[in-house]
């Protein structure tokens, strides 16, 4: 079997910009993918009837999701609002139960402008329009009449009390009437305490204050039976006062609710401002008292949620799915400077009501993360109602239990696989009520359309991101980064990551002065991108520990395995060491950081044994050992790649074959000896040419002549490597080898084909022959 070097055309895939020149007009696509996926989503959101189904649009993030929903929300012709205006109003009988008022769109406005016409007329009005001249007037007679009823009552014990120099006084404190005897004296009126004081000060004859004492003793039963009767027709005057009172305020009020019930023409509200009247009246008008009340927090308004009668249903996007957001709150209300806890204006709708009748679409990852949001969103969408809560339970406002509100929306949840498998997983019920899911892939095919429609979605997207224009090269160079962060031979639809190179190279072209973006600023700006991320850690160690070596060496090879401490599109160069004594029995140490130790001790027995048509346990001892760039033992190393090199290694320190020190191999191997492919490749050469790089300018040279790699045949249309790479390749600065088997790794290594087995027997001196024969007891 032949050893492939590739060429340099076979490292990158490259786009024509011909190819993108048609792409730059029209519509572009809302985001590359199924255009069942796309074509569902569309049809899913087109209509508003009442019965639209819950979707779930899974995709990985970067995607387009919420720009496929937007651009399908724009595509549609929106659905007329069908919702109802939400007021929530006091409550006279249960005041910690505020009511819901369902009123047709357009009226919650009219309805809270109304309310706070009646609020000025009770706190500016009433008490003046109470106290006008012929209300007065009439109160007036009324005090008249009352006054002459309780004069003829107690002028005749008036007239008794005068000869004696007495006086009957009659004193009015609210409803009561308090009848009193005084003293004239000197042409003044005074009482009998101030006349005990003129008695002290011997001003006063003392017989003759004891005179006016008994006098006053002996009529104080007829002055208790005309206090009596006095106060009866004082409590009767009050009376009717009051109702005078009340009836004039009930006709004022009375006609200024029926004006604000022909304007509105509702039932509720109707019964709502017969409320307001009784409220009024029982609490007592005139003389301010009505102002004392809370007029807000009592006849106002909350106008929770108002619908456009001319408008469309609302789309509401929820990216902060909290509990507050979701859901609304109570939040504390102030009025005069106070702070009033639990009045039902603290009441704050959230998205749900805000998309009532219309479309809620929700980040998924992100409502995962508030785990006390989604069994009341369950609920919510189970019952079709709402119930507004505190958000605090110790607050005072959580004693307030408002009317539910009826909720009817389409519910769109957007997020990653990740998200819909833990919500099917955690919340099963919630799950099972989105009747549709909708998978935008993270990757399509790299054919001519998904190529031109990639073109014309970046540019359009851009425009739109106000960047200057690019040229059909630039383009052709961003979707050629596509390709590559795919790194599986098709083409990447996260467009995040795109835009964000596009981004950096318009701030090149920008600083350049340029009026159009480049091919050259594009390149720039993803090798800024991802060179500071290919750097290995720490410095390049000195000596012969460092790869690539420029000797050949039996039982050591390079590998290529990826760097495990989360840094992105890097890679790790280890120097993997073996040695081995013949033995009676098998046994293959490897390093203890190997994620399945003792599961690869036995695959690198049974890969031995297949590979050389061994019928018996290997006799060997082997000792494989890991080296770090700086000659620090590894104690971490990686699965994958791990057994590729291992048997390479084995086989060569059991023959005694030395092995080049200038490819490092990537790639993991089955159990029949074939290789298999690996992640992230095009990193993890990248990462290898850096070092490549450094390593030479360290000795003085430009670039390694000769170094390279070796990866996995099955891998070689995936490649999407760096233009440099593909340059060093051209001028044989770097090669890029592609292998299908430990066969050919062991001769791309050694130098030597390895031997093919005919019959059952490798050909004499070939290496798995001397490999066999050591091998074997």
């Amino acid at each position: 079997m032949a050893i492939t070097r590739l060429s340099a055309k076979q490292l990158r895939w490259n786009v024509r910009p011909d190819l993108l020149e048609a792409s730059a007009g029209g519509h572009p696509v809302a985001t590359l993918g199924s255009e069942e996926a796309i074509e569902s989503l569309g049809n899913a959101l087109r209509g508003n009837d009442g019965d639209q189904p819950h979707l779930f649009l899974r995709g990985r993030p970067g995607t387009g999701r919420r720009r496929l929903v937007e651009r399908a929300l724009a595509n549609r012709t929106p659905p007329p609002a069908n919702g109802d205006d939400l007021v929530f109003v006091y409550n006279f009988d249960h005041p910690h139960q505020p009511r819901l008022l369902r009123l047709p769109a357009g009226m919650g406005r009219k309805v809270r402008a109304e309310l706070r016409q009646v609020i000025r007329f009770i706190r500016d009005q009433l008490d003046p329009a109470l106290e006008a001249r012929p209300i007065r007037n009439r109160l007036q007679a009324l005090h008249d009449r009352a006054d002459a009823e309780m004069r003829k009552i107690t002028d005749p014990m008036d007239e008794r009390l005068r000869p004696d120099g007495l006086v009957l006084v009659r004193e009015e404190v609210g409803r009561l009437v308090r009848l009193g005897v005084h003293v004239k004296q000197t042409g003044r009126v005074i009482s009998q305490d101030d006349l005990a004081n003129l008695v002290s000060k011997g001003q006063v004859d003392r017989e003759e204050y004891r005179k006016i004492r008994e006098i006053i003793r002996n009529e104080q039963d007829e002055l208790a039976r005309l206090t009596t009767r006095v106060n009866e027709i004082w409590r009767r005057s009050q009376d009717l006062a009051n109702r005078l009172v009340q009836s004039e305020a009930r006709r004022l009020l009375a006609g200024l609710m029926r004006s604000v019930d022909d304007q509105i023409g509702h039932p509720d509200v109707a019964r709502h401002l017969e409320a307001i009247l009784e409220d009024v009246l029982e609490h007592g008008v005139g003389g301010g008292r009505a102002a004392d009340l809370d007029l807000e927090g009592r006849y106002g308004a909350n106008l929770l949620i108002a619908v456009d009668p001319g408008g469309t249903a609302p789309v509401v996007i929820e990216k902060h799915p909290s509990a507050r957001n979701l859901f609304g709150s109570i939040d504390t209300v102030w009025h005069a400077g106070r702070a009033d806890a639990v009045s039902f204006q603290g009441l704050r709708a959230g998205s749900l009501l805000q998309a009532n009748g219309g479309l809620l679409i929700v980040d998924a990852d992100a409502l995962l993360e508030h785990p006390e949001c989604l069994n009341r969103l369950q609920r919510t969408l189970a019952t079709g109602e709402l119930s507004i809560e505190s958000i605090d339970r110790r607050a005072p406002g959580a004693s307030l239990k408002p009317d539910a509100v009826p909720v009817s929306l389409q519910l769109v949840l957007i997020g990653s696989f990740d998200a819909w498998r833990q919500l099917h997983r955690e919340h099963g019920e919630l799950a099972r009520n989105l009747d549709q899911v909708i998978d935008l892939p993270d990757r399509v095919s790299r054919d001519e359309n998904n190529v031109r429609a990639l073109s014309a979605l970046l540019a359009a997207e851009c425009e739109r991101q106000d960047l200057p224009p690019f040229d059909a090269g630039a383009r052709a160079r961003l979707v050629e980064e596509a390709a590559r962060l795919d790194g599986r031979g098709g083409l990447s639809t996260s467009l995040d990551r795109l835009l964000a190179r596009a981004r950096a190279a318009a701030r090149l072209a920008r600083q350049a002065g340029e009026r159009e973006v480049e091919a050259a600023h594009v390149e720039f700006a993803i090798e800024q991108a991802t060179v500071p991320l290919l750097r290995l850690q720490g410095d390049e160690p000195q000596g012969g520990a460092g790869f690539p070596g420029a000797r050949s060496m039996p039982g050591q090879v390079h590998l290529l395995a990826r760097r495990d401490d989360g840094a992105r599109g890097a890679a790790r160069v280890l120097r993997l060491q073996c040695a081995s004594l013949p033995a009676r029995h098998a046994s293959i140490r490897v390093p203890p950081g190997l994620p399945d130790r003792e599961g690869t001790e036995d695959q690198l027995e049974i890969l031995l044994g297949t590979l050389l048509g061994l019928d018996q346990e290997p006799g060997l001892h082997a000792a494989l050992e890991l080296i770090a760039a700086d000659g620090s033992v590894v104690t971490d190393a990686p699965g994958e790649t791990f057994s590729l090199a291992a048997l390479v290694a084995l086989l060569s320190q059991i023959t005694r074959t030395p092995l080049r020190q200038d490819i490092a191999l990537v790639g993991d191997i089955d159990l029949t000896g074939r290789v298999l492919p690996v992640a992230d490749l095009n990193e993890r050469i990248e990462s290898l040419f850096e070092r490549c790089c450094r390593a030479s300018r360290g000795s003085g040279g430009g670039t390694h002549g000769g170094a390279g790699v070796a990866i996995p045949a099955v891998q070689r249309d995936e490649l999407m490597l760096s233009p440099r790479i593909v340059q060093a390749s051209d001028n044989d600065l770097f090669q890029v080898f592609a292998v299908g088997s430990v066969a050919q790794a062991v001769e791309l290594l050694a130098g030597q084909h390895p031997g093919k087995r005919i019959d059952g027997r490798f050909p004499d001196g070939s290496l798995f022959a001397r490999a066999r024969q050591r091998l074997v007891r």
